[in-house]
């Protein structure tokens, strides 16, 4: 109760840079707030800079891990042994 996961956003790469991810992920945190939820959870590899650039640029912090890759912690194996991922959470109000 009161935390939603996003579990995959994508933007075709074409499109990227123009602000479409930012207003899906603003969007989403504006359905949130409606619907009483105060934490937005999320993840991504720690091999896609992109993602773990964007979302820090957008407000999300990376959850403590039990590893560090490239500096970055990261969850070792988060869906199935050896599979990494950045752990991110954003508090709205």
């Amino acid at each position: 109760p009161g935390e939603a996961y996003i579990h995959f956003a994508g933007i075709n790469p074409h499109f990227q840079k123009q602000g479409l991810g930012r207003r899906l992920y603003d969007h989403f945190c504006d359905l949130c707030k409606g619907n009483n939820i105060h934490t937005i959870r999320s993840c991504t590899s720690p091999v896609n800079k992109g993602s773990i650039s964007f979302h820090k640029s957008i407000g999300f912090s990376i959850e403590p891990g039990d590893s560090i890759i490239d500096g970055v912690a990261v969850t070792e194996n988060y869906n199935r042994e050896n599979d990494p991922k950045v752990l991110f959470k954003k508090v709205i109000s």
